[in-house]
């Protein structure tokens, strides 16, 4: 049991960690945060203790340690480790916004193209007209900026990455260091661009300019289950791989859920987890009547 103490970060954590028989200590390094997504990088924007994120029943949340259903398993099961994340923090005409995703510019009104021109220390790095643009963190990768065309980054990279919308000129996806200051400025729309953090905060984007960077260090935990070598690498399908690589890095999940984190037809899941049960690689239990399967220890 890698948590022995949390503090809480709502009453409904509060109570969570009660239903669940986690200690509760105001001297706990870990914060404890019941919710979906949308709670849990509110707290990653915010607490500097470790952010333990248990989603409610049947909820997939993709940052969350675990479902409350779903948590006596993973606990019990998993290792953990600790994911820093880099916060962004960015400018526009002395207000500060901060992100865990991302940040991103748009015109207040959609499908209004926008002009705009990003460097980076200083460096012209290219103009464009697009919808938007965003800078994205390796958590944001597989989030906003995946669904604008953007690479899923390793969240263990060191990396930010400047994502076009709907580039007129195609322009592609960028990867700087993660200690470059990025300035996108010249901005230029028929409605008022505005600079976004997480989808959620909004203020006016200021003399058409905003600079980003990464700042402080958010940190979240994650199960981290190891795998039984009980079939050679090479005997097991791409798909197979990839469900199990799933299994490894989130803990037990159900046959949808590894669909909707992995992309993969229900159909296609749902064979490699069968071949996978065969292998002497993967386990099924049935919890609240949903079959879920972890990696076989």
């Amino acid at each position: 049991m890698c948590i022995d103490a949390v503090r809480a970060y709502s009453p409904e954590s509060e109570k969570a960690a009660k239903r669940l028989g986690i200690r509760l200590s105001d001297d706990a390094d870990f914060v404890l945060v019941y919710g979906a997504d949308r709670e849990i990088l509110e707290a990653l924007r915010g607490r500097d203790e470790v952010v333990v994120g248990i989603s409610p029943r049947g909820v997939d949340a993709e940052l969350a340690f675990a479902s409350e259903d779903l948590y006596p398993l993973v606990a019990s099961r998993a290792e953990c480790t600790v994911v820093k994340i880099p916060r962004l923090h960015a400018e526009s005409g002395g207000s500060l916004v901060r992100a865990v995703n991302e940040v991103a510019i748009f015109p207040r009104r959609s499908a209004a193209l926008t002009s705009y021109r990003v460097s980076v220390d200083g460096r012209i790095l290219f103009s464009d007209v697009a919808d938007g643009v965003l800078v994205s963190t390796p958590l944001g990768s597989s989030a906003y900026a995946r669904s604008a065309g953007g690479s899923v980054i390793d969240l263990e990279a060191e990396v930010l990455e400047i994502v076009p919308v709907n580039s007129t000129a195609r322009r592609p996806p960028y990867i700087v260091p993660l200690g470059k200051r990025i300035e996108i400025s010249d901005v230029r729309s028929r409605f008022l661009p505005e600079l976004i953090a997480d989808g959620r905060v909004r203020i006016p984007l200021a003399d058409g300019r905003a600079v980003v960077w990464a700042g402080s260090t958010a940190r979240l935990l994650r199960p981290v289950v190891a795998r039984k070598e009980a079939e050679p690498a090479g005997r097991l399908s791409p798909s197979m791989r990839y469900v199990l690589k799933t299994l490894e890095e989130r803990g037990p999940l159900t046959s949808r859920s590894i669909a909707e984190f992995t992309g993969l037809p229900l159909r296609t899941v749902e064979y490699a987890l069968n071949a996978l049960r065969k292998a002497g690689l993967v386990e099924a239990k049935i919890v609240g009547g949903l079959r879920v399967y972890s990696v076989k220890p």
